[in-house]
């Protein structure tokens, strides 16, 4: 498995209620319905340090890298990401992790060899 956790700051117009209600109305509708995406949440700020830094989160779970990397590439995520997202947008951060069963399978990623 692998856990995409994606980060959003946007711009002080898009941070409003109804924006916010558009952008995870939209993010809730492109991921439902994406191929390679086994579960995904959506999430908010929990307390005004998160809300001091981020906007929205995402963490998306997909089988395996090529699941994610074909997600990536896919033409109805980078139109949500270029034509809705990215107008928006003042930062994004994304990391990729393993979602491994025993601890130590995830104590060095690179031993794995498709990195």
């Amino acid at each position: 498995m692998i856990r995409r956790f994606v980060f959003f700051r946007f711009l002080e117009p898009y941070r409003t209620k109804q924006a916010m209600d558009e952008i995870i109305s939209r993010t809730h509708a492109v991921l439902g319905d994406s191929k390679g995406v086994v579960s995904y949440e959506v999430g908010t700020a929990a307390d005004s340090k998160s809300l001091a830094a981020w906007d929205l989160s995402i963490t998306a779970t997909f089988a395996d890298r090529q699941s994610l990397e074909a997600y990536i590439v896919h033409p109805v995520h980078r139109a949500y990401v270029d034509a809705f997202i990215k107008p928006r947008l003042e930062v994004i951060k994304a990391w990729n992790f393993r979602g491994e069963g025993l601890p130590s399978e995830a104590l060095d990623p690179l031993q794995k060899g498709d990195d």
